[in-house]
């Protein structure tokens, strides 16, 4: 059940432990969602560092941005 979907019942009747729960949950998701963003932003950004200072005064032959997409994002790359 949705906090929307609660909203919409009898009030009265739902536990407020009913509620907060369908919101903890859905905060566990946005948290998660976030921590993939970040790291994905950690990517990019690492990503257009490289090209800025290896490559950027070259053609798309020559940069290593397509090298490192080919690659993965850099968090996987150690281990």
């Amino acid at each position: 059940m949705s906090l929307a979907a609660i909203a919409h019942k009898k009030r009265d009747e739902t536990p407020c432990s009913e509620a907060r729960d369908i919101a903890a949950s859905h905060l566990r998701s946005v948290r998660s969602k976030l921590a993939e963003l970040q790291a994905l932003e950690a990517s990019l950004a690492a990503f257009v560092a490289t090209c800025s200072t290896t490559c950027a005064s070259g053609t798309v032959d020559d940069c290593t941005l397509f090298d490192d997409l080919d690659r993965g994002p850099i968090a996987n790359r150690c281990g």
